[in-house]
């Protein structure tokens, strides 16, 4: 078999299991994987559809939105390069935990050193799966933006042939830099070493690295001046800074924008460029990269202070809760999936508002908006008062079921226990308890800073404490049900075989679910705020009691599904073992 042949095979292998395809689920437990149905299968094809073109619609309408305003000003250039620079920073900042968690906690490495290959084939095949992992958001983002810019422009049809080609190659060169970074850590520094050691300090470099992306993005809509809109001398924000970390970026803006032969020699560049740095990150990597097992991976032995802090006896409750904070606060995939975003979610908010507030001067006059806020919830018409309290207050329990379910760590509650489930199962201790703790974890994740923001912008701006309250209460409850919404759907079909956590954390269509059914019923709470505006029997407060049937129903009925869910997969999970 050539060396290409198993390459292409172990890619295909590697694919599968993170697809979640053919991957998880009670039917890789047991020896009927065989007769497994179709139907199945299809579904999560059809979900995996439906998730790509909701996220196409969103860009299409982004697009919509920017692409006839640039080409009016004359700032095609600055459209460009806007974009690129993003899916850029999409490929640095997230695609450095997976290629760095790939390479040095990958846990089939002890499977692959017992198979006829080669040091170079298998990390050809780790660097294929890396690049086609991460250039699936932004071709899928990047065709409809740059297609929608073609459209209003009437661009020919080799634009669209180009910003294809240049979409699915783009993040070539970001990922071969990518590993090589990461293997110079591995080798040099103890990061590898330790894995909670290296949560910590990416934990902290990720922070400081995405706050700089926010600044430069806040740049572009901060420094334009009207007076320039015809030039290209307008500022773009993080592009500079993308440009110097992915260095063939200007020769892919040059591929899209030009034509014929200076496009042509563009791409040429871009392509060489790239390549150069594959061929360097596979020579980095086979003098690097160890074959042995998990590339020096080791464990770290207790000092005799922690021995002891780890033997005092503590309160199962305790225990559990601290066991489920480890696991999400350390684990790269699982943080940067369902934890970081939640956390950085107030310091997006409120450190943006804040920098306005001090440089804006006159443009942000806090004192005067306080003020025009106390005499509207003063002195405003009880009416109008009335539709925007209910208003706000349906806006935010669509914005709980949106923002929990996106990022909901319940999504993976009990597939990212893997092969551990089953010592939860024997322990004294009911296991949907074992769950509702780890529920509470993923509720204080995904519910606390949001409340913080709420909290500290209603405080800032005197909104009255009573309707203040009245909304934290509304935000709370419906991120409790989109949280249990989350849990059920992953216990009705947990993902338990997987040598990798991202096989249990993304990729299942138990997730796509999850986002369906709490899309539905935000769709509903919208749906109320339409016919309290169109019908006049739709009053503010009967619009809010029937969104509280609906509320406390949906918990209800989650209250009572989730117990018969665990009991029936407990029971499926036993005959298999």
């Amino acid at each position: 078999m050539t060396s290409l042949r198993r390459i292409f095979l172990l890619v295909q292998v590697m694919l599968k299991g993170g697809t979640g395809l053919e991957a998880g689920g009670f039917s890789s437990l047991g020896r009927k994987k065989k007769q497994k149905r179709k139907l199945p299968k299809l579904g999560s094809i059809l979900l995996y559809l439906f998730f790509a073109a909701y996220m196409v619609f969103i860009a299409i309408m982004l697009a919509k939105g920017l692409a006839p305003n640039f080409i009016a000003m004359g700032l095609d250039k600055v459209y460009f390069e806007l974009f690129l620079a993003i899916f850029a920073m999409m490929t640095v900042v997230f695609g450095f935990f997976a290629t760095f968690s790939t390479l040095a906690f990958a846990k089939d490495q002890e499977r692959l050193v017992t198979m006829p290959i080669k040091r170079g084939e298998l990390l050809l095949a780790r660097m294929c799966m890396i690049f086609l992992n991460q250039c699936l958001i932004p071709f899928l983002l990047g065709l409809p933006i740059f297609y929608t810019y073609a459209y209003y422009k009437g661009s020919a049809w080799t634009f669209y042939v180009k910003v294809a080609l240049g979409m699915f190659l783009q993040t070539l060169l970001p990922v071969a830099i990518l590993v090589i970074l990461s293997l110079i850590l591995i080798r040099v520094t103890p990061l590898a070493k330790n894995r909670d050691r290296f949560m910590v300090i990416s934990q902290v470099v990720a922070i400081v690295v995405i706050m700089v992306f926010v600044f430069g993005g806040q740049s572009f809509n901060m420094e334009m001046d009207p007076q320039n809109f015809n030039t290209d001398k307008v500022p773009t924000g993080i592009y500079p800074v993308m440009s110097k970390m992915v260095p063939n970026l200007d020769f892919l803006r040059d591929f899209l924008m030009l034509e014929g032969t200076e496009a042509a020699l563009a791409f040429l560049k871009f392509f060489a460029v790239a390549v150069v740095f594959v061929v360097l990150a596979y020579f980095v990597a086979d003098k690097f990269y160890r074959l042995d097992s998990s590339s020096g991976v080791k464990k770290r032995k207790l000092e005799d202070g922690e021995m002891d802090r780890a033997l005092r006896a503590k309160s199962t409750f305790s225990t559990l809760l601290g066991k489920e904070l480890k696991q999400v606060m350390r684990n790269p995939t699982i943080f940067t999936n369902n934890v970081l975003g939640s956390l950085l979610m107030p310091v997006f908010l409120l450190v943006p508002l804040i920098y306005a507030a001090i440089n804006e001067g006159g443009n942000f006059n806090l004192p005067a908006i306080r003020r025009v806020i106390n005499n509207y919830f003063q002195n405003g018409p009880a009416d109008e008062l009335g539709y925007m309290v209910a208003t706000v207050a349906l806006a935010i329990a669509i914005m709980g079921h949106f923002f929990v379910s996106s990022s909901c760590l319940n999504s993976s509650a009990m597939s990212r226990e893997g092969e551990e489930l089953t010592r939860g199962m024997v322990l004294p201790l009911n296991y949907l308890r074992q769950l509702r703790i780890k529920s509470l974890v993923s509720y204080f994740l995904a519910t606390v800073p949001f409340l913080i923001v709420m909290l500290v912008v209603g405080l800032i701006i005197y909104v009255p404490i009573k309707y203040l309250l009245f909304w934290l209460l509304i935000y709370g409850l419906t991120a409790h049900n989109a949280n249990q919404i989350a849990l059920i759907f992953d216990v009705s079909k947990p993902a338990l075989d997987w040598e990798n956590e991202i096989y249990a954390v993304k990729g299942n269509k138990r997730i796509f679910l999850n986002l369906v059914a709490n899309w539905v019923i935000a769709a509903a709470y919208g749906l109320l705020i339409y016919f309290m505006y169109k019908s006049d029997r739709f009053t503010p407060g009967w619009t809010i009691g029937v969104a509280a049937v609906l509320l406390f129903a949906t918990m209800i009925c989650l209250h009572l599904i989730l117990p018969r869910v665990l009991q029936r997969t407990l029971g499926q999970i036993e005959r298999y073992l």
